[in-house]
């Protein structure tokens, strides 16, 4: 079962980087990821999310007219974005999907872009 997500460019390149160096998978260097990052996950999510330019007062009114979640989906950069599927087990899958939960990711995609950006070393490090 795939886990699809997308990785803006130079995320991208820092975990081709990586994973050159190391030698790991793909799939062994995502749960790596989210495991090394799990303890701060829920502040790093809360800090993505927090860069939205919306005013709150905005937000609120929209929130309260739709019944909509308090949250956006914010995009860390306009710079492309590359496309990765990660063949995971249903049962990691499904991990993935209560981590997203227990954090407050509004997406997977959110979830692992945080915790790459968290967990990756820069290309000058790698």
């Amino acid at each position: 079962m795939g886990v699809p997500f997308h990785l803006p460019d130079s995320l991208d390149k820092r975990l081709a980087a990586y994973m050159q160096k190391t030698g790991k998978s793909h799939h062994r260097v995502l749960l790596e990821a989210i495991a090394r990052t799990y303890p701060q996950l829920p502040d790093l999510v809360r800090k993505s999310m927090s860069g939205e330019d919306v005013e709150e007062s905005e937000l609120d009114e929209v929130t309260a007219l739709f019944d909509l979640p308090d949250w956006s989906a914010p995009r860390t950069s306009q710079e492309p974005r590359v496309k990765h599927t990660v063949r995971v087990s249903p049962t990691n899958r499904k991990k993935l999907e209560d981590i997203r939960h227990e954090v407050g990711a509004p997406s997977r995609n959110l979830l692992i872009v945080t915790a790459y950006n968290a967990f990756l070393p820069s290309i000058n490090e790698s």
